[in-house]
């Protein structure tokens, strides 16, 4: 008993993946969704629901004494409040001794923020820092957010991209690009 070998997976709307597997040899499958068992079935597919701008790790195993090993992601997310004077937000790193423009996040008037950092390196404290920029200009106080990376094994960092039908909308499929 391991994991299925010929698991895919076909996007189903934002926040829908559709799962299929053509091992039919087990009683039951065990869906995981980043090391977090999240159904059990009978069934060779299934389809789970996910976050926005998120990119989980699936896995479907069939014996309930298989898990899936944790991977951290390369990758954090900075969330924040702002208030209704907030236009704008600056996004800062810092390099060294002197913060580095990211760039900027505009307000149209929400209450929740959020920036998804690009990829960390390991083992290293990584400072950001998000500036409120209010309608008059003035800059408000700003917010430092310190990341601790620390990725137990280290996952290899890749950009990943879903190709459309033009006439359908339907997803044709991901492509995985690994990054040096």
């Amino acid at each position: 008993m391991s994991e299925v070998s010929d698991l895919t997976s076909t996007r189903k709307g934002w926040n829908v993946y559709y799962l299929e597997w053509t091992d039919s040899t087990a009683a039951a499958y065990y869906v995981w969704k980043d090391a977090e068992l999240v159904l059990t079935t009978t069934e060779t597919h299934a389809e789970i629901s996910v976050d926005y701008n998120t990119f989980p790790v699936i896995s479907v195993f069939d014996s309930s004494t298989d898990q899936p090993v944790y991977a951290q992601s390369g990758f954090t997310t900075l969330s924040w409040y702002a208030d209704s004077t907030t236009k704008k937000f600056k996004v800062e790193k810092m390099d060294g001794t002197s913060w580095e423009f990211v760039q900027y996040i505009d307000n149209p008037g929400k209450t929740y923020f959020e920036y998804r950092t690009p990829y960390l390196d390991d083992e290293q404290t990584h400072q950001y820092r998000v500036t409120p920029i209010a309608t008059s200009g003035e800059s408000g106080e700003a917010r430092t957010f310190d990341v601790v990376m620390a990725r137990y094994p280290d996952i290899p960092n890749y950009t990943l991209a879903e190709t459309f039908d033009s006439t359908s909308g339907e997803s044709l499929g991901w492509e995985i690009t690994l990054n040096e």
